[in-house]
C-alpha cells in the first residue's frame, strides 16, 4: 500500500479529516523547531505522508501534523513538547488508549499503551505505511 492510497481511503470515510499536504520547505521549519526545543526528529520514512496529508485524524485517532490550520488535527511539536516525550522516542499520533511513535535508536515504528508506554507493537522502519493502518485500524471499531 502507498501513502496516497491509505489517505484516498480515508477520505472517503466519513469518521476522517485530513488536513493540507505539506511542502519541504514547511517540513525543513519543524525540523528546525524541533531542534530548538530539543525534540526528536520526525523519522524520513514518515514524511512522504506529511507531503500528501499534514496530519488527519480517523475516528479517535489522531496522526499529527505540523502547524496544521484545521483544529481537530493537533501539532506534532506542542503535542511533543507536551508529552515530554524521552528523546529517543518521537510521538506522532495518539487516541484515547494509545500512542504511535517512533524509536529513533531502534529505528522502528512502535504502538505504546498510552497509561505504563509500554511496546504493544512493533514495525520496521520500511513498514510505516502498515503501522499505520494498523494504528488507525485498532483504534477504530469500523475499521477503514
Amino acid at each position: 500500500m502507498r501513502a496516497q492510497e491509505l489517505l484516498d481511503d480515508l477520505k472517503h470515510s466519513r469518521f476522517a479529516s485530513l488536513n493540507e499536504p505539506l511542502d519541504t520547505k514547511e517540513i525543513i521549519l519543524l525540523q528546525k523547531e524541533l531542534v530548538k526545543n530539543k525534540v526528536a526528529m520526525i523519522p524520513s520514512s514518515f514524511l512522504p505522508l506529511l507531503h500528501i496529508s499534514n496530519g488527519f485524524s480517523y475516528n479517535t485517532a489522531d496522526v499529527y501534523g505540523i502547524f496544521p490550520k484545521r483544529k481537530k488535527i493537533k501539532d506534532f511539536l506542542s503535542e511533543n513538547i507536551r508529552l515530554q516525550a524521552d528523546k529517543d522516542i518521537v510521538v506522532l499520533g495518539c487516541s484515547d488508549e494509545y500512542f504511535f511513535a517512533y524509536d529513533l535508536p531502534e529505528k522502528k515504528y512502535v504502538l505504546l499503551d498510552r497509561d505504563d508506554m509500554q511496546v504493544l507493537e512493533e514495525y520496521p522502519d520500511e513498514k510505516v505505511l502498515e503501522a499505520v493502518a494498523d494504528f488507525l485500524n485498532i483504534c477504530d471499531e469500523y475499521n477503514i
